[in-house]
């Protein structure tokens, strides 16, 4: 199964976390020291960019393909291919960007194959994001052997 749907805007990369900076969010700004609200705000943008791909993977159809109780991928092979569009020279780096869009659709990444792309486009920078799940059952022998034949 395949679904393919365009994410519009600045990417946003992957930020890896402690459990001690998530709990950065509880906190009131007036309490945090400059470079708690610096990271606080990095976060708080990493989590509104997984709302936003998670909301146009929904537009384009892909509740269909993502399942599970979480409404994520859980145990199932899949392949997502991203091209990413930067709108300047200054961009965070692709992969980084791609493990941030399969944080935001996958539950579990350790099935999780594909490749990364990028291009410039300053007037519509954005990502097009592309999910192939395979089948229960299926393996890539198995798919190749059937499209020969």
């Amino acid at each position: 199964m395949i679904r393919e749907f365009v994410v519009p805007g600045h990417p946003v990369p992957y930020l890896r976390m402690t459990q001690g900076q998530t709990k950065l969010l509880k906190i009131p700004l007036s309490r945090l020291r400059p470079s708690g609200v610096a990271l606080r705000n990095r976060i708080e943008k990493y989590f509104e960019w997984k709302s936003w791909v998670w909301s146009h993977a929904m537009a384009a159809g892909a509740k269909a393909v993502l399942t599970g109780e979480s409404g994520k991928v859980v145990n199932r092979r899949a392949k997502l291919d991203v091209r990413i569009y930067f709108g300047s020279l200054h961009h965070g780096d692709p992969d980084n960007i791609r493990k941030g869009i399969q944080d935001a659709l996958f539950e579990k990444d350790k099935f999780i194959s594909g490749c990364v792309d990028f291009d410039y486009d300053k007037k519509n920078p954005r990502c097009i994001v592309r999910i192939i799940l395979q089948e229960k059952g299926e393996t890539d022998g198995q798919k190749s052997k059937s499209a020969s034949e």
